[in-house]
């Protein structure tokens, strides 16, 4: 595997991060693609051959069906010749890089974890006393004591509507701009909203393997 960003540095969406060794690939493809033309030329001299004498081979219908079969799985294997190449699904930050050039990888294994920070969004739990003076769009104030209690505003973006059993609280999420990066996944903070005060960790911005 060839790696092309590591952690911590910035990508755009549909960026290439790493290249898997497509060698196995390219002859998987370039096989199964040789032998859907052979079954499509096969099929289409049948075809041509019922066509002339009014009536089809009695195998006909096999080699339509193996034709068939042959174009899907040269399908299958572009598809897989194409996943080698990696691209971010978004833009944002790598936060996690779980593979090393060079190194073998097994199927379904995240190989990066990037993160989209330029909005961060928190969970907190607000008591049931509070709750129905909270709704979508209410301005939040966000303290984060890491940052030297620096103040960040934001929006209420959900408000649960089942509490939770035990503590009897109700799941609020807010929606917090972060164009300077400085609010990190993770961070503890305590949210502000209107008379509403609770702590949350700073909650966790959309996430890719």
């Amino acid at each position: 595997m060839a790696i092309g960003v590591d952690e911590g540095e910035q990508v755009a969406a549909g960026e290439l991060v790493a290249v898997l060794d497509a060698t196995e690939y390219v002859l998987n493809f370039e096989q199964a693609k040789l032998e859907y033309l052979g079954a499509a030329g096969e099929a289409q001299r049948l075809q041509a051959s019922a066509t002339a004498a009014g009536a089809a081979p009695n195998n006909y219908n096999e080699v339509m069906a193996a034709a068939a079969l042959a174009k899907v799985a040269a399908a299958r294997a572009e598809k897989r010749l194409y996943d080698t190449r990696l691209a971010s699904p978004l833009a944002g930050v790598v936060a996690r890089r779980a593979v090393q050039p060079g190194e073998i990888v097994s199927p379904g294994a995240p190989a990066f974890t990037i993160v989209n920070v330029d909005v961060v969004r928190l969970r907190v739990s607000v008591p049931e006393s509070e709750i129905a003076g909270i709704s979508r769009g209410a301005d939040v104030t966000i303290t984060v004591p890491a940052l030297d209690g620096a103040q960040f505003a934001g929006k209420v973006r959900i408000v649960g509507v089942v509490a939770d059993p035990a503590g009897r609280a109700f799941t609020v999420e807010i929606e917090v701009p972060n164009p300077e990066h400085r609010l990190k996944p993770g961070m503890s903070a305590s949210a502000s909203i209107g008379a509403a005060e609770s702590t949350t960790s700073a909650g966790k911005p959309r996430v890719a393997a």
